[in-house]
């Protein structure tokens, strides 16, 4: 690439003024990146009611610049304004690359945004690095399972940083300057309001990211056993016996999901 890149992070500021671990990681992804490109600028881009303390906090980073929407429209993620606001710090930054955390937030808005950009877009980015002067990603195929190295000519290129490849940022917090980026409310944010969150109890969550260990159930247990006969629900409540009292993150093969598929019964 003779162009020298132009790097926009963008983070969502969740209602309590807090950045995620996975937007904390993927302020090192893109820390790293802008370090290994010859000539390469990075800006952060926040989206928040309130992105003080988390303008603070990634301060210390590097970033030449902190951009920032901000307001009440902004506290909870929605797509007709995150699509707004990431388009507005897109087009002030004059981004070149814009890395974002696959979260739900930003899986469901970046897409429309990068459409409005006329950007490329690619998801489960698992790594970025600079190989002869250009941008290498490593990505994620078929349900995870392939991880291909790839490169793109066409610019601007947005990217979806999937969590768990690097150790989130944590250095000091720093005073920080922030430019507030105008955007204009449009009627499509008042199709979307958010009137609460609904979480299951710890002890129903099966899936926990940060969990220290994955246990993953085949197939093997929805055949028939010693006896000769199927004993399913016995199973599944030593399964997830299990996963409730070691806190771990239950996953599956490949083999479960078909037979899921195929209507037979697998985990309640």
């Amino acid at each position: 690439m003779t162009e020298m890149e132009k790097i926009l992070l963008l983070l969502g500021v969740d209602a309590e003024g807090k950045l995620s671990k996975a937007g904390l990681e993927a302020v090192e992804q893109a820390r790293r990146l802008a370090c290994s490109l010859d000539g390469a600028s990075w800006t952060i881009g926040l989206v928040g009611r309130d992105v003080g303390a988390a303008a603070r906090q990634v301060a210390a980073t590097g970033a030449g610049k902190l951009l920032a929407v901000a307001g009440d429209a902004f506290a909870h993620p929605r797509y007709a304004s995150d699509a707004d606001a990431a388009a507005a710090l897109a087009r002030r930054s004059e981004a070149t690359l814009i890395l974002a955390p696959a979260d739900s937030r930003w899986m469901r808005a970046l897409p429309g945004a990068a459409h409005r950009l006329g950007a490329a877009v690619d998801t489960h980015i698992a790594g970025i690095e600079a190989a002869d002067g250009a941008v290498r990603v490593r990505r994620w195929y078929y349900r995870q399972r392939i991880e291909a190295a790839q490169t793109r000519q066409s610019r601007p290129w947005v990217l979806l940083v999937d969590a768990g490849n690097v150790e989130p940022w944590s250095g000091e917090a720093a005073e920080a300057a922030v430019e507030e980026v105008p955007v204009e409310a449009s009627e499509a944010w008042n199709r979307t309001t958010v009137v609460g969150t609904k979480a299951p109890e710890i002890d129903q969550q099966t899936i926990r990211p940060d969990a220290d260990l994955l246990f993953v159930a085949g197939a093997g247990w929805t055949k028939k056993q010693a006896d000769g006969r199927i004993h399913v629900e016995e199973a599944a409540e030593l399964i997830l016996d299990f996963v409730r009292k070691t806190k771990c993150s239950l996953g599956s093969s490949k083999s479960l999901v078909d037979l899921s598929s195929e209507g037979q019964a697998v985990l309640p």
